[in-house]
């Protein structure tokens, strides 16, 4: 077993609360799914912004078409960055 398949059984085991399927994000999720596909099967990188409000379904939604890429065997990179607040004093 690799460590990125290690890292994703772990993850899935401390998660329970992950659904099995992603509900009401259908739309989002195919446009999602699409664009990173053909990206791949037109070896081009890319990089997505999702953005929107806390609890929509966002991570859920792109974690479960990285979990798709796993299976058909795409090697990627994904990084995470959350941003809550962000303030400069000068």
């Amino acid at each position: 077993m690799t460590s990125v398949e290690t890292y994703s059984e772990a993850k899935k085991l401390l998660n329970a609360s992950a659904p099995e399927r992603v509900v009401c994000r259908n739309k989002e999720t195919a446009e999602l799914e699409d664009y990173i596909l053909s990206c791949f099967e037109e070896k081009k990188s890319m990089s997505i912004y999702v953005n929107g409000q806390p609890g929509t379904g966002k991570t859920l939604s792109v974690n479960h078409i990285l979990d798709k890429l796993k299976v058909l065997k795409f090697k990627f990179c994904f990084v995470l960055i959350f941003l809550l607040n962000f303030l400069i004093c000068i």
